[in-house]
């Protein structure tokens, strides 16, 4: 695994498959407000890897955060990201087949509340990719959830 930094994006490489998913998640929380970060990985099965093991620990604790704050009338926790996963290699259909593998649960109530989105970017592909997902990040705005940020995991095959 490398690591490169130039100005506000980061950059890690994922060698091979032997990768920890620990390490990766840890290096995509170090990601701060502001910054962006990109993996490069060698596979679609370390991306699903990847995708599902966030999507799963972030959405967890946004339920545990929720829990804690309807307790505690909120304390003030920072609130949670937007996790969009635009893909092109994949369905979405396939996404949460294989989110709902490893155990996230309700995951149309997570799109639903504006935690997730899953993007199928092959249904635009005479459009940049990137335009895609800047006009979707752009509509969140107008979206009143009570969310800060977005988390985009792109397997979109732009170059």
């Amino acid at each position: 695994m490398a690591t490169l930094r130039e100005g506000q994006i980061r950059i890690l490489r994922v060698n091979n498959n032997s990768e920890s998913n620990e390490s990766i998640m840890k290096w995509l929380d170090e990601v701060g407000g502001g910054e962006n970060g990109i993996v490069i990985y060698p596979s679609l099965q370390t991306f699903r890897q990847i995708y599902t093991k966030y999507v799963k620990d972030k959405l967890a604790k946004e339920v545990e955060n929720e829990k804690e704050d309807d307790n505690s009338k909120g304390n003030g926790q920072s609130k949670p990201r937007i996790i969009l996963i635009a893909t092109l290699y994949e369905t979405t259909d396939s996404v949460k087949h294989s989110l709902s593998a490893v155990g996230v649960k309700d995951i149309q109530s997570f799109i639903d509340n504006g935690s997730l989105a899953i993007v199928d970017i092959s249904l635009a592909s005479s459009l940049s990719c990137y335009w895609i997902i800047e006009q979707w990040v752009a509509l969140l705005y107008f979206i009143p959830v009570n969310k800060i940020g977005v988390a985009v995991l792109s397997n979109n095959g732009c170059s």
